[in-house]
């Protein structure tokens, strides 16, 4: 695991690669959860997102899905149900809970 205090820095880590997942939070300083997605989807179009928010100020469920979010998950954080989503986002090309652009799980998750 790796932490990064910025979307700055988050991007820069991303570009030296071995990065499989990245937890995001919606609203941060600078560049937020939703524009450093871009930047990393820029970077690898398959990049895959996972949102955190307590508030998610003027972005949707389906703004964040449309950004590459996999998952978006509520503050206050369970942060065993994180971490397993995470693992399993790591070992598989899915994981539970992923969706679509309409923020909907697809079937059978």
């Amino acid at each position: 695991m790796i932490l990064t205090a910025t979307g700055e820095e988050a991007v820069a880590v991303f570009r030296r690669g071995g990065v499989d997942a990245v937890l995001l939070d919606v609203q941060m300083p600078g560049l937020d959860g939703v524009q450093t997605a871009a930047a990393l989807r820029a970077i690898d179009p398959a990049a895959r997102c996972f949102f955190m928010t307590g508030n998610p100020g003027r972005y949707s469920a389906a703004d964040l899905a449309a950004a590459g979010g996999v998952r978006v998950f509520a503050k206050p954080l369970a942060v065993g149900e994180v971490v397993e989503t995470l693992r399993q986002a790591r070992r598989s090309g899915r994981s539970p809970g992923e969706v679509d652009a309409a923020g909907q799980a697809p079937e059978g998750s």
